[in-house]
C-alpha cells in the first residue's frame, strides 16, 4: 500500500511538472479573430448569428458594413440603453425562426433596467427593408440612431435568463469537416445564399452624402467664428491715431522716469490722502461703494461680455471637433466598404469576412467529439435557450454579484468540470484542461452585457459542493444524536 501511494504521488508530481514546462516553453497559439468578436454576439439555437453594437460608432459600422436590408432583421425594445440586435439571415428563401427572434429579444433586454429590476417585457422586431439611417425630412440621422418606417411587430413577454458557454475552435481539418456538412445540408434543402453586394452601392452613396453634409456645415461655423473675433481689435484700440497725436499725454501711461512729474504740485499729498482714506477698505465694502455710485454695473457688464465670448468660442470649437470626428468615422467606414469590394487588399481580419458568415459559424463547435482536434475556445454570453447544445454552460440570472468575480468562479468551475469528465473516461480530446487554463478572463468579461448577476451552478448555487455539505451535516447530526443517547444511558 505504501509503495502504491508513493507511485501515485510521483505520477501526480510528474504531471504537474509537465504542465509547468509546457506553459513555460510553449507559447499560446494566436488565432485570427472573427469579425463579429469585436461586437456583442451569440449564436441562436438554430445557428443564426446575432450581433449588436457596444456604442454608437459600432451601431453605424454594423448598419453600413454588415446589415443587409433585404434579408436581415433588427430586434430591439422600447427601454433605454437597449441593444439593437441584428440577425444575419444567409438565405433568400428561408425565414428566421420564432425561437431565434425570442432569443435576440432576450439579448436586447439584458443591457436595460429590465435585467436589474427583473421585469417581464416584450421586445419587437422589424424587417431590414423598414430600417434606414434617413430621417423623415431626408437628412441623415446622427450616429447610433436608426429610423423604422413601419409599425413594429411585438413578441410575447420573455423572462431574462442568460448563460455563459464555451465554443470550441478546431483545426482546419475539423472545421472543414463541419463546413462541408453544412454545405451538403444547404444543397439538399435547396437554400439560396445571399451575395451581400446588392446594398453596398446604396450604403456608399449614403455615406458620401453624410460626409458632404458635414463638410458644408463646417464652413459657416468657421465664418461665424471669424466674425465673432472681429470686434476684438475695436476694444483694444478705441482711440483713433489722430487723437493720439493731438493728446499724447492723456493716452500714454506714466513710466518710471516720469514719476517725479506725477508727484509735483500736490499730487503726492493726494496719494497720501487716498491711502489713508481707503487703506483699510475690504473688497466687499469696495463693491458696495461702487454699486452706490453706479460704476459696478459697468464693470460687471464688461466681465459678462468677455465670459460669453469665451464660452461661445469654446462651444463652437467643441461642435467642430465632434463633427470632425463624425466625418472621420464615416470616411473610415466608406474606406472599409471599398476595401471589402477589392480582392487585392485583404487584411488578416478582412480575410475572414470574405468567407460566408454561415460557414464561419459552422466551423465553431458547441460540443466536440472524440475525433475532433481542438485548438482554442471562445467564451459566449447568450440567452440560456441558445446554449442547449453546449457541453460547457452555466446559467446566469439577475443578482447582486459583480461580474469580475463571477467570471473567475465560472472559469474555475469549467476547469473542475473538465477534470471530472477525464475521470469518468468520456473525454473528447486530451488538452481541454490546458485550453481552459490559458483562456483570458478579459475575453469573457468583454462578452457580458450586464453589470451584476447571479451564477446558478448545476445541482444548486454552490454546484456539487452543496450535496457534499448536506451529506456531511447529516452524518454529523447522526453522530451527535448517538453521542447524546450514550450520555443519557
Amino acid at each position: 500500500m505504501a509503495i502504491r501511494s508513493t507511485e501515485r504521488k510521483i505520477a501526480q508530481d510528474m504531471k504537474k511538472l509537465e504542465k509547468q514546462t509546457k506553459q513555460v516553453n510553449e507559447l499560446k497559439h494566436l488565432r485570427n479573430k472573427y469579425w463579429f468578436e469585436k461586437f456583442y454576439w451569440f449564436l441562436s439555437s438554430d445557428g443564426y448569428l446575432c450581433i449588436a453594437g457596444r456604442d454608437n460608432n459600432q451601431i453605424d459600422t454594423i448598419y453600413y458594413r454588415y446589415f443587409d436590408n433585404q434579408n436581415d432583421i433588427l430586434v430591439s425594445n422600447d427601454l433605454d440603453s437597449s441593444l439593437k440586435v441584428v440577425i444575419k439571415n444567409p438565405y433568400k428563401n428561408k425565414d428566421i425562426t420564432p425561437s431565434t427572434l425570442m432569443q435576440a429579444g432576450i439579448f436586447s433586454l439584458s443591457a436595460t433596467k429590465a435585467w436589474e429590476n427583473k421585469m417581464v417585457t416584450s421586445p419587437w422586431f422589424v424587417k431590414g427593408t423598414e430600417v434606414s439611417k434617413k430621417d423623415f425630412d431626408g437628412s441623415i440621422l446622427p450616429s447610433g440612431l436608426l429610423n423604422v418606417s413601419k409599425e413594429k411587430t411585438y413578441l410575447p413577454p420573455c423572462q431574462l435568463v442568460m448563460g455563459i458557454g464555451l465554443l470550441w475552435v478546431g483545426t482546419e481539418e475539423t472545421s472543414q469537416k463541419y463546413k462541408a456538412a453544412k454545405k451538403a445540408r444547404d444543397e439538399e434543402l435547396e437554400f439560396k445564399l445571399v451575395t451581400g453586394d446588392e446594398n453596398a452601392a446604396m450604403k456608399a452613396a449614403e455615406l458620401k452624402a453624410m460626409i458632404e453634409k458635414l463638410g458644408n456645415l463646417e464652413k459657416p461655423e468657421a465664418g461665424d467664428k471669424a466674425v465673432s473675433e472681429t470686434p476684438a481689435p475695436k476694444e483694444e484700440s478705441p482711440i483713433a491715431p489722430e487723437e493720439l497725436k493731438e493728446k499724447p499725454e492723456e493716452t500714454k501711461p506714466p513710466g518710471p522716469n516720469d514719476q517725479a512729474k506725477v508727484t509735483i504740485r500736490g499730487k503726492k499729498n493726494k496719494l497720501k490722502k487716498i491711502k489713508q482714506k481707503y487703506g483699510d477698505q475690504d473688497e466687499e465694502e469696495r463693491r458696495l461703494r461702487m454699486s452706490v455710485l453706479g460704476t459696478l454695473k459697468q464693470v460687471e457688464k464688461k466681465s459678462v461680455e468677455t465670459t460669453e465670448k469665451s464660452s461661445t468660442q469654446v462651444s463652437n470649437d467643441r461642435k467642430l471637433r465632434k463633427k470632425q470626428q463624425e466625418a472621420n468615422q464615416l470616411k473610415k467606414l466608406l474606406d472599409e466598404l471599398n476595401e471589402t469590394n477589392n480582392a487585392d487588399d485583404e487584411d488578416a481580419e478582412q480575410s475572414t469576412v470574405k468567407e460566408p458568415t454561415h460557414l464561419q459559424v459552422a466551423g465553431l463547435i458547441p460540443s466536440p467529439n472524440k475525433t475532433d482536434q481542438i485548438v482554442d475556445c471562445i467564451p459566449v454570453f447568450a440567452p440560456w435557450n441558445s446554449l442547449q447544445k453546449y457541453s460547457y454552460k452555466i446559467k446566469i440570472q439577475p443578482g447582486n454579484l459583480k461580474k469580475g468575480k463571477s467570471v473567475a468562479d465560472v472559469l474555475a468551475f469549467f476547469k473542475k468540470h473538465s477534470k471530472n469528465i477525464e475521470k469518468e473516461g468520456t473525454t473528447w480530446f486530451d488538452n481541454n484542461d490546458d485550453i481552459i487554463e490559458k483562456l483570458n478572463p478579459q475575453d469573457a468579461l468583454m462578452s457580458l452585457t450586464v453589470s451584476k448577476l447571479k451564477v446558478t451552478y448545476p445541482g444548486g448555487e454552490s454546484g456539487n459542493k452543496g450535496g457534499n455539505k448536506g451529506g456531511s451535516k447529516a452524518k454529523g447530526g447522526k453522530s451527535n444524536s448517538k453521542g447524546g443517547k450514550g450520555k443519557k444511558k
